[in-house]
């Protein structure tokens, strides 16, 4: 018995100390608000749109005082809003509710030079959260070649009361460089209209920019001194993949005509056949590794959510290009990290628009890295290799390295095993502005606790492993239990002997709970001094005390695991069923009581 204690004491004492240890450093690790704001560029010309977003996480369900950043240099356009909340779930932990808000904000530059954004500040909670200051350079010259706006030929010829035009701007291009077909409907009487083939675009890369579902949008124009309204039919951006003169497929409508109030007739319209030049690229200083679909012009960025950061916390690397190409189709490489650091995951991300007639768009690749051994450490930059159709000449261009500096964490270990649940993707790994650390103070709360946690569990617990005298009235506590096991006992074989419904699984639980604790008073008896023997003899008829002997052990170790806690109630009968039928398989039958 008192072996018993005292194994059981040993391995209680060091699991204790080390609970309220653990909680006594919980605040160092809580801080779980993210407040990041970016911007789409760092250096832009004067006719571009900077755009600031504001990104929130918060377990807090509301945020207050939110200041976005201003500078009197630049005009606000427009701002947006959106929200949304995702459960987060952690191994070992319930899940939780996390709140996202992301504010975007639209500037326009007003002067040329370099000019710094006030601290963006939010309240969440009871703590003030500020960003660093943003510093952007407006420089001269415009990024994107304008061309006129697209409209119908100039120099068209009537071809009866309903014809189709193509305009495609420009005809000769390099292999890769986009080219914008437009079709133009033009009639003179009402008619319907519907698709009837669309053109395939053999030898092209295609991305659809506008398809008419309705006749609507009417224009007027005057063609050899007949009056025509027009409309755009299809719009799409073209980019050739083989060099050579390309022809574009027609386009057929099928034009229903009203000849009188009974007969209709159809028709089938096709547009003429056009034709596009695409020149081979030139190879006189074309760059190692570089890559067909990259022509355009485009501007390249990196940026590092954080620069210090504790072993095991993840980094995420932004790299952005921003121009006008094959947006869909750019393959931007990942800087190789050290041996140090490891690099979990890539997620790319595209968004194109029509803009100053041609189509434009943003590049994203968001990086996953998790550092694994302290110290400084440097990612390096990646080059963007691109063919300038305007300049006719290659250009590269680079991201600046990034320096990382990361420092020992005491619970990289726990972070390492359970990655896959708190790694939830790169949104949980921004930046945290502003959040006071409170590492040091903790740690010293730790350290003053420690002896005086140490001496009270020495006192109270290491003192006391002697063996207890019997206190008095164990035998008849202990026959009171016995008489109370034996009815519950009772009762619950009766019970098993019928069927279960529904409606009476209160009373199944108010005998279960009657039979539990009084096995657990009788266990407690035992634990307090009672002999196997006196247990036994209480319990079990004299012809069977070899049940009893083989049982003990097992509901000893049971009761100390808290396996015959109160369970709650299941939702089936069958189900509450098979629980019982196991739990009363594992008893042994008690001796019959002399009363009943």
């Amino acid at each position: 018995m008192d072996r018993l204690r005292q194994a059981n004491l040993t391995r209680i004492g060091p699991i204790a100390l080390f609970g309220v240890l653990l909680l006594a450093h919980l605040p160092a690790f809580a801080a779980d608000d993210v407040f990041e704001v970016k911007a789409n560029k760092q250096r832009l010309h004067k006719d571009e749109k900077l755009i600031i977003s504001i990104h929130i996480a918060s377990f807090h369900k509301r945020i207050r005082n939110l200041r976005y950043p201003k500078n009197r240099r630049f005009r606000l356009k427009k701002r947006q809003k959106s929200y949304r909340k995702e459960a987060i779930y952690r191994a070992g932990a319930t899940p939780k509710i996390r709140h996202f808000w992301t504010y975007t904000y639209t500037f326009q530059p007003r002067r040329y030079g370099t000019f710094t954004f006030t601290q963006a500040r939010v309240r969440i909670g009871r703590k003030w959260l500020k960003s660093t200051p943003l510093q952007i350079t407006v420089q001269k010259g415009v990024t994107i070649h304008r061309t006129s706006s697209l409209s119908p030929p100039k120099q068209l010829s009537a071809r009866g009361d309903i014809f189709l035009s193509v305009d495609i701007h420009p005809k000769e291009v390099y292999q890769g460089q986009q080219t914008i077909v437009s079709t133009y409907l033009f009639q003179r009487v009402p008619c319907d209209m519907d698709y009837a083939q669309l053109p395939r675009y053999d030898g092209f890369w295609k991305e659809q920019l506008f398809k008419a579902r309705a006749l609507q949008n009417w224009k007027r124009r005057q063609i050899n001194g007949k009056t025509y309204k027009y409309t755009l039919m299809t719009r799409v951006a073209l980019f050739p993949l083989k060099s050579g003169t390309l022809t574009v497929d027609p386009l057929v409508l099928r034009i229903k005509r009203k000849l009188n109030d009974v007969v209709d007739k159809n028709e089938y319209l096709r547009s003429p056949v056009v034709q596009v030049r695409a020149l081979p690229l030139p190879t006189t200083g074309k760059p190692k590794g570089f890559r067909e679909q990259h022509v355009g012009r485009f501007s390249i960025h990196s940026q590092l959510n954080q620069t210090k950061v504790k072993q095991g916390s993840p980094i995420v690397l932004t790299t952005t290009v921003t121009g006008t190409g094959q947006i869909k189709q750019l393959q931007v490489t990942t800087p190789t990290p050290p041996s140090q650091i490891e690099q979990l995951s890539n997620r790319t991300t595209h968004m194109i628009k029509w803009k100053d007639n041609r189509l434009q768009g943003t590049h994203t690749t968001t990086s996953l890295f998790l550092p694994k051994k302290p110290g400084t450490w440097k990612l390096p930059g990646v080059a963007f290799r691109y063919f300038d159709p305007w300049n006719k000449q290659y250009i590269t261009k680079h991201t600046t390295p990034h320096t990382i500096e990361v420092t020992p964490s005491n619970i990289f270990i726990a972070k390492k095993h359970n990655r896959a649940a708190t790694l939830i993707l790169p949104k949980t790994a921004k930046k945290r502005h502003g959040a006071s650390g409170m590492g040091w103070l903790t740690w010293l709360v730790g350290v003053l606790l420690f002896p005086l946690i140490g001496g009270l569990w020495y006192v109270f617990v290491v003192k006391k492993q002697t063996p207890q005298a019997r206190p008095l009235h164990t035998q008849e506590e202990l026959a009171l239990f016995a008489k109370m096991y034996r009815e519950a006992y009772r009762d619950l074989s009766r019970l098993m002997q019928g069927p279960f419904p529904l409606q009476d699984r209160e009373q199944y639980g108010l005998i279960e709970r009657g039979l539990l604790l009084s096995l657990q008073g009788l266990l407690k008896r035992y634990m307090m001094g009672c002999s196997r023997q006196e247990l036994i003899t209480q319990l079990s008829q004299p012809s069977h005390p070899q049940e009893w002997t083989q049982a003990l052990p097992s509901l000893l170790e049971d009761c100390d695991t808290a396996r015959f806690a109160p369970w709650p109630y299941v939702p089936s009968p069958q189900a509450f069923q098979e629980r019982l039928t196991h739990f009363f398989h594992t008893l042994p039958p008690p001796a019959a009581d002399d009363n009943e």
